[in-house]
């Protein structure tokens, strides 16, 4: 069975009888064909059908009115099908292409706001580079001032030291050394000082030195004092 339905899938034409038949297949299914027989244009009409006429189908009026008035009802009903469906089909197009208009519209603000932002984007960083620029020559000159004021402080410090130093080397002349030695514990010890010493109101050193003796008293003229 399979190997006759392969024969005929492979030729659509075969002869029987004298005669060529075209094969028709169709698919139904991939388990179900059918075949089909055409009579071929030069086979004459069959002998019984020479003479044959088709008797017309009677005809009811009613049912023909009523067949009439309701293939009418039929053809309306699918022209408003056809309308809805055709308005539909418009309507959709129409809100198709506003959805379009909306979405490019949509798409150029989009772009637009990318371009916005780009461009502030670009004067901000324009900005924080000129600010940027102005704090690192502000830090600089900062350091300098700083710089300059240690080195002050130090060129200060060390002219200070060179006069205590000066001083110090002028002072030296007068230090006790080993070569004089000898001579100042020789002024030590001929150096008299009198830790006996007494201080006014004034706050005046008064040293036994300073000290005067007492004038003597008069004898006489305390006598007659005495005297009534």
């Amino acid at each position: 069975m399979m190997s006759l339905l392969n024969v005929l899938l492979q030729s659509r034409t075969i002869f029987t009888s004298g005669y060529s038949h075209e094969l028709q297949i169709g698919v139904l299914s991939p388990f179900c064909q059918f075949i089909r027989w055409r009579k071929p244009r030069w086979v004459p009409k069959a002998k019984s059908k020479i003479f044959y006429v088709r008797k017309p189908t009677p005809i009811d009026p009613e049912e023909n009115s009523e067949l009439k008035l309701r293939y009418a009802h039929y053809r309306t009903h699918v022209r408003a099908i056809r309308h809805y469906l055709s308005v539909s089909m418009l309507e959709r197009t129409q809100q198709k292409m506003v959805d379009d208009d909306v979405e490019q519209r949509e798409h150029d603000d989009i772009a637009w706001m990318i371009a916005e932002n780009n461009t502030w984007n670009e004067q901000s960083a324009k900005f924080r580079e000129e600010r940027l620029v102005g704090e690192t020559m502000k830090k600089q000159l900062k350091l300098q001032l700083k710089a300059d004021r240690e080195m002050a402080q130090k060129l200060n410090m060390i002219e200070k030291a060179q006069k205590q130093l000066q001083k110090e080397i002028e002072a030296a002349e007068s230090h006790i050394s080993l070569d004089n030695l000898d001579l100042e514990i020789e002024k030590l010890l001929n150096q008299r000082k009198d830790y006996n010493f007494a201080i006014d109101t004034r706050g005046k050193i008064i040293s036994n030195e300073d000290r005067h003796p007492p004038e003597p008293r008069d004898s006489s003229n305390s006598v007659k004092t005495n005297q009534p």
